[in-house]
């Protein structure tokens, strides 16, 4: 969604998970793909091991972080569901929050991850409970508050 209103701004839109190299992990022992609740505890309680011994899902961040900061045309996305993650992303890079809330759907309970989601004060929320073009307008909202420099003057009232 971001990425096509991000066509209208000339700007490269990037999406990277902290549970990516989860993933390539999880494949290896034996993980299909599924997203069933077992599925996603699995993945969770192997981010959270993984997290405890290297703290490899954020240093996977940092790395293709780094990649991207000196373009001034990239926007990155780092999703990522854990509160107290999100809190050190935002530490770490000068992030940004953003939440994306659907009324209707109940957060999965089967792991933390995916249960408390809501957990966080995020910079930005969008309520997708409309069209699609409403949802695009939102988007569309979201890049121009970035672009024009919302977030960075907000930061400093609150200062």
């Amino acid at each position: 969604m971001c990425r096509d209103r991000a066509y209208f701004y000339d700007m490269l839109i990037a999406q990277i998970s902290s549970v990516d190299i989860i993933k390539e992990v999880a494949r290896r022992l034996g993980w299909n793909g599924e997203k069933d609740d077992k599925s996603r505890k699995f993945l969770s309680d192997l981010k959270d091991l993984s997290t405890q011994y290297s703290d490899a899902p954020l240093e996977y961040l940092t790395k293709e972080f780094n990649r991207v900061k000196d373009h001034d045309n990239v926007m990155l996305f780092m999703h990522i569901r854990e509160p107290e993650e999100i809190q050190r992303a935002k530490e770490r890079f000068d992030a940004l929050t953003l939440l994306i809330k659907r009324p209707g759907y109940e957060p999965i309970q089967s792991n933390h991850a995916d249960r408390d989601v809501d957990q966080f004060d995020y910079d930005y929320t969008i309520v997708n409970n409309g069209t699609m073009q409403d949802l695009e307008q939102q988007a569309s909202d979201f890049i121009e508050k970035v672009k024009g420099g919302y977030f960075e003057k907000r930061r400093e009232e609150v200062k």
